[in-house]
């Protein structure tokens, strides 16, 4: 997978205590993408729930892949 690509995913966790959580990638379940709480301020979000359906940017961090400029999906949306 390439870096840098617009791609879209169900929030698989997303704990805001901690500030953290996973994002399952649509049609490809080898691994979640992390999202850190400072990622979703990048577009005005407080937080994620499990289950939303989103698009994001995926990249690559010291520790694997990342999701920033992540964007809620409204239904009916394009991706």
């Amino acid at each position: 997978m390439n870096s840098g690509q617009r791609e879209t995913g169900t929030v698989a966790a997303y704990d805001p205590k901690r500030g953290y959580g996973f994002i399952t990638p649509s049609g490809n379940a080898d691994a979640d993408i992390y999202i850190h709480w400072t990622r979703l301020r990048e577009t005005g979000l407080d937080g994620l729930q499990p289950g939303q359906a989103v698009r994001y940017v995926r990249h690559r961090s010291g520790r694997g892949w990342c999701a920033s400029r992540v964007r809620l999906m409204t239904e009916g949306a394009a991706a």
